[in-house]
């Protein structure tokens, strides 16, 4: 039961920012954005997360560290789709360095704080049964 709740809950994690964002300054433009991201999230979580979370629980994979490894790695491929053609609209190399490491870092932070809060609420190392 825990590990759906984490499921449905976790990926508004970028809405949460977002309607931080919107109350503390009243960026609506932010909001607007974390809103798609949310949407994006939760088809990450679907697609890539409910797998990865049956693969982990094979393994016996179960620490915070492992997760957020697994979540990493999810997150840096999403970063790499989704800024891969964006590559070829900038023309420095420099523009391009700027533009990758800034929303590849984004998508690596949000990432690993949609799946910080999925472990907090799951808590798969304390819910698993051992043998």
């Amino acid at each position: 039961m825990r590990t759906l709740a984490a499921f449905l809950i976790a990926p508004l994690t970028p809405f949460i920012f977002g309607l931080t964002a919107l109350l503390i300054d009243g960026s609506d433009t932010l909001f607007g954005v974390t809103g798609i991201i949310t949407i994006i999230a939760y088809a990450v979580a679907i697609v890539v997360g409910i797998p990865a979370y049956f693969l982990m629980k094979k393994m016996n994979i179960y620490s915070l560290k492992g997760y957020l490894f697994v979540g990493a790695l999810i997150s840096l491929t999403c970063a790499i789709i989704y800024l891969f053609p964006s590559i070829f609209l900038i023309n420095t190399v420099e523009g391009i360095v700027k533009f990758v490491g800034l929303f590849g870092s984004l998508i690596l932070l949000i990432g690993l704080s949609i799946v910080s809060i999925f472990w907090i609420i799951a808590r798969p190392d304390k819910s698993h049964k051992e043998v």
